[in-house]
């Protein structure tokens, strides 16, 4: 592990590049997904997403990899940052129904910002709606995973998705 943040998002621009090439440095870009730099676990994110994406049949990642990679994918839809947050949720629609443990997080995510900050807001007659439900595009986001996932996820995520229906914001409407 490098000791600074731009030569960490360089590694994994590279091994994002190499694509299938990269199956086994897969445990240390999931690692990544915890760094304190908001571009490596964006880059992080990003790149699993798209292994994931070339490994559609689940053969090149192990069922453990997959697991991990997916659970600290999910822990990212609470980061800060929102583009973190879109880059987990793009990379969660990735995975597919391998992304079934990220189900409830993606849930929660439809119509309430999952962020440490936001989760202590009370709405009040002057509090932006977007720090409360999150951002409109992570929203969305996360209706895709979900809808990736397929199956009893999805069902079990309806009623926050009807709930969604009568947002504000056209786009989550959509």
């Amino acid at each position: 592990k490098a000791p600074d943040a731009a030569t960490r998002r360089a590694a994994l621009d590279v091994l994002e590049i190499l694509g299938p090439a990269a199956y086994p440095d897969v445990d240390a870009i999931t690692e990544s997904l915890h760094d304190p730099d908001v571009f490596v676990r964006w880059a992080a994110a990003r790149t699993l997403g798209n292994l994931a994406s070339q490994d559609a049949g689940g053969s090149k990642l192990t069922p453990a990899q997959t697991d991990a990679a997916v659970r600290g994918t999910a822990a990212l839809m609470r980061d800060q940052e929102v583009g973190v947050r879109m880059a987990a949720a793009t990379a969660l629609e990735k995975f597919g129904p391998r992304a079934g443990p990220a189900a409830a997080i993606l849930t929660r995510s439809l119509n309430r910002s999952q962020t440490e900050a936001s989760l202590e807001l009370v709405a009040g007659p002057y509090t932006e709606p977007d720090l409360i439900k999150g951002d409109p595009s992570v929203r969305v986001a996360a209706f895709r995973a979900l809808e990736a996932i397929e199956g009893e996820a999805t069902i079990r995520a309806l009623p926050e998705a009807v709930v969604a229906l009568r947002d504000g914001n056209p786009q989550v409407r959509q």
